[in-house]
């Protein structure tokens, strides 16, 4: 047996990856230059579509010295059946480094010839193939290798509804275009990027981080969509500085909201000190008056410039940016006003007799304090009084505390009082508990009070700093009140009147049928808290009905109200509140499960035998065969149904739809092929490179195979493991070794065949 030097690092017998080409040589190792051998006087760019199975990979015929720039095709033709392409990439396994948007578009040339990979995005792994009610998520495939994916990108899905539920609530009355959203999660590091989709760039952090920069990109494009003021200038197609620092603010909210344990990650904070140090003369090192914007020259932000009054484009997190988050901050914190307020305010835009726009301020920031406080005056000079007391403009500036984005508030002293008074006939309450706190944001400005108002119902609390406080008023016999209120600096006192309505029973009622009108018994209804405990839980009687009674009391807020019944599908409908007294209907309308049963079993061979062990996927639900080769998945919601089957050592089975009846059985068998390798290649003479026909490639355990008269040879089904190759060709020597195959694997070899040499003359 004969050990061959192999061209691919001269390792013998090493594995081939799927699809990759190499050259085995008999005897002497030929050592000389191939490109000088080739006559090749510059480099050349190879793309490699890297399991592509449609289309064309593109082909670069341009010869190129060392840094001439190249140009990447970003749209190349090429596809793949369930994937979508990515980036190129240095390695096949994704882990060189990545050429194309996001990261960069053309490169120069390096010192020698260039392969790049296609990489792709894919949903393996995802529930319902990546899609949710307002998104279409995949991810690298790469990222399976570093146990990254699906998992990670399954955790965003799963949270991704809920999160899109808060952005609205933000943005109340804005919907977004062209949905779902298409989402990529790419191997890249630094955030995430938007044109037609958006794609995420994580590196190796957690759910968490992508959570919140998903939630960066899609706030942007509410602001847009929004159209009132919010960057997105007529003739910009862009956030701008007050976008951008709506958008770091937002994401901020978000993660300290989900309880994340880094909510002010290095993608989002420190936008506050850029505008702070722009005061700072050029040569301290801490100055940020000067930025490279990338127009190859430094850009003079000026010192704690009006960026109230005035709004840059294309925001980075430079000063701009800077001192808008500063002034979000400060509506938020400082004057009391809630994001919904704040995002509420953008002023909009008039519209012009020619039909351009024009904005209803002097400029973005302008136009929501003004909209928010009805004052005309200019905001910009207090604020800036005030961050300029609390940070000198000679000194370097750093905000201290969890948050180095939010200075505020800012201490001015005032204090709130007001009347406990009955709703009815407006009676003063005595001794009703006031429980007051705040500021909002916790920290070391927060207050906790409990008072007890005095015979004409008044209380007054002790001086507070600015913000905003939360206050509720509870009495014997009446409904809870909570108000919340903004004490605002020079503002010596602050009402706080609060109006108790005298406590009523409620009650929630109705009925549950099926979809043929027919009442249901014993269904399970709950009444539930979002979020919170089981308030009331009954079940439906002969005729389908039920009905709930709560004690008087207070029951605004969010509730929801469920039907369950073994064998359907639950219903739920929101509560927005309950109000005191109200008799509230809801009918629910059930919808009974279907199920799917079959049998798996192996056709390579007949008889078929069944399959144990096989994983059945339909939708959402799934399934595992048994050892007789039977599964069944239950509780499946009438109408088409995707399956799929995977086994371990067999080609999958599917996508395969099928119609699921309302309350019924269908039945799906399959039969599975068991996976296999194949072996390809030429076989030409060592001296005059001609093909070689009829030479036979036997390899173990599968049928041996002569070449072709263009000394083309394919060995198909060839089990898995480690096998021995033989090729054997009248007039040559004959070739031995072995190799390892991996089921779906497919390895191209070529064989260079040697004429047995003569002996050579006697000594």
């Amino acid at each position: 047996m004969v050990t061959a030097p192999i061209a691919d690092g001269n390792q013998p017998n090493s594995v081939c990856s799927p699809s990759c080409e190499r050259r085995v040589y008999v005897g002497a190792p030929i050592n000389y230059d191939l490109r000088q051998a080739e006559g090749l006087v510059a480099f050349r760019i190879t793309y490699d579509g890297n399991g592509s199975d449609g289309g064309s990979v593109p082909v670069d015929t341009t010869s190129y010295n060392a840094g001439d720039p190249v140009k990447l095709p970003l749209l190349p033709g090429m596809t793949r059946t369930g994937a979508t392409f990515a980036y190129w990439n240095t390695k096949e396994n994704g882990t060189g480094i990545v050429h194309g948007w996001p990261a960069d578009t053309s490169l120069p040339m390096p010192d020698g010839d260039l392969t790049l990979y296609a990489q792709w995005f894919v949903a393996t792994g995802l529930n319902n193939g990546g899609a949710t009610t307002h998104y279409a998520f995949s991810y690298d495939e790469s990222l399976r290798a570093s146990g990254l994916e699906p998992g990670r990108t399954q955790t965003l899905m799963a949270n991704a509804e809920r999160d899109y539920a808060i952005m609205a609530n933000w943005f109340q009355g804005v919907t977004l275009e062209s949905l779902p959203l298409t989402v990529y999660v790419t191997r890249l590091g630094g955030g995430a990027n938007t044109t037609r989709e958006i794609r995420l760039k994580p590196g190796t952090q957690g759910a968490d981080y992508l959570r919140s920069v998903l939630v960066s990109e899609v706030t942007e494009s509410f602001m847009q969509s929004q159209s009132k003021g919010w960057g997105y200038m007529p003739g910009i197609d862009n956030e701008e500085s007050c976008g951008e620092a709506l958008s770091l603010f937002l994401t901020q909210q978000f993660a300290l909201k989900q309880g994340f344990t880094n909510p002010y990650t290095a993608y989002t904070a420190n936008t506050a000190s850029g505008w702070l140090n722009s005061s700072l003369p050029e040569d301290n090192r801490s100055s940020t008056r000067f930025q490279d914007i990338g127009n190859g020259s430094p850009t003079d932000f000026g010192s704690r410039f009006d960026y109230v009054n005035s709004v840059r484009p294309y925001p980075d997190k430079w000063p701009s940016t800077g001192g808008s988050m500063l002034f979000l901050y400060y509506l938020f914190r400082q004057l009391g006003f809630t994001i919904n307020q704040i995002i509420a305010a953008a002023p909009g835009y008039n519209t012009n007799a020619d039909g351009t726009l024009t904005l209803n301020a002097t400029a973005p920031l302008r136009g929501v304090y003004k909209n928010l406080t009805r004052d005309d005056g200019d905001p910009f000079p207090r604020f800036k009084q005030l961050l300029d007391a609390a940070y000198p403009e000679d000194q370097v500036s750093w905000i201290p505390g969890d948050n180095p984005d939010d200075p505020w508030p800012l201490p001015k002293p005032g204090v709130i009082s007001g009347f406990v008074t009955n709703a009815d006939w407006s009676a003063p309450i005595q001794g009703a508990v006031v429980v007051i706190d705040g500021p909002s944001s916790a920290g070391v400005h927060s207050r906790h009070l409990q008072l007890t108002t005095v015979p004409n119902g008044s209380y007054t609390t002790p001086p507070l700093d600015p913000g905003e406080y939360t206050i509720e008023a509870s009495a014997s016999d009446y409904v809870p009140v909570a108000i919340t209120v903004a004490v605002s600096e020079w503002i010596a006192i602050t009402r706080g009147d609060v109006v108790l309505p005298a406590r009523l029973p409620i009650a929630v009622q109705g009925t549950v049928t099926d979809r043929a009108n027919a009442p249901l018994a014993g269904v399970t209804v709950t009444l539930v808290g979002e979020p919170g405990p089981i308030w009331q839980q009954t079940t439906t009687d002969s005729a389908g009905a039920y009905s709930l009674s709560l004690d008087p009391g207070q029951y605004t807020g969010a509730y929801g109200l469920y039907a369950k019944l073994a064998g359907y599908g639950d219903r739920y409908v929101g509560l927005a509140s309950i109000p005191n007294g109200a008799t509230l209907s809801e009918v629910f309308v059930l919808v009974a499960f279907g199920t799917v049963t079959g049998l798996i079993t192996d056709a390579s061979a007949p008889p078929a035998t069944p399959i144990a062990g096989a994983q059945v996927t339909a939708g959402e639900a799934s399934a595992t065969s048994d050892a007789t080769g039977r599964y069944t998945v239950q509780q499946l919601t009438p109408g088409p149904i995707i399956l799929t089957v995977t086994a371990n050592g067999f080609d999958g089975a599917g996508p395969t739809t099928i119609s699921v009846p309302e309350g019924a059985a269908v039945t799906q068998d399959f039969a599975l092929i068991q996976a296999s390798a194949t072996l390809t290649g030429t076989i030409s003479d060592a001296e005059t490179s001609s093909p070689i026909s009829g030479a036979v490639v036997s390899v173990t355990g599968a049928t041996a195979r002569e070449s072709s008269s263009d000394g083309m040879y394919t060995v198909r089904n060839i089990p898995g493991g480690l096998a021995s190759i033989t090729v054997k060709a009248r007039g040559y020597d004959t070739i031995q070794f072995t190799e390892q195959f991996a089921a779906h694997q497919t390895i191209t070899q070529d064989f260079v065949l040697y004429a047995p040499r003569p002996p050579g003359p006697a000594r």
